[in-house]
C-alpha cells in the first residue's frame, strides 16, 4: 500500500463516515470525539463510531 492511497482513504472516511456521525453527535449534546478503524490489508472500515456520553457518561 502505498502513502497516497492511504491518505486518500484516510480522508474519505473521515469525510463520508466520521462527520456524519460527529455531527448528528454534537448536535445531541456530545463532545467532538471520533474514531475509525481500517482493515490493513484493504483499507476497508471495520468501524466508525463517535462519543456518545449522553447516553453512557462513564
Amino acid at each position: 500500500m502505498d502513502t497516497p492511497e492511504l491518505v486518500s482513504r484516510l480522508l474519505d472516511t473521515i469525510e463520508h463516515d466520521l462527520l456524519p456521525l460527529t455531527r448528528r453527535g454534537v448536535s445531541g449534546g456530545n463532545k467532538l470525539f471520533g474514531a475509525a478503524i481500517l482493515n490493513k490489508s484493504d483499507l476497508s472500515l471495520v468501524v466508525a463510531e463517535t462519543n456518545n456520553e449522553t447516553e453512557n457518561p462513564l
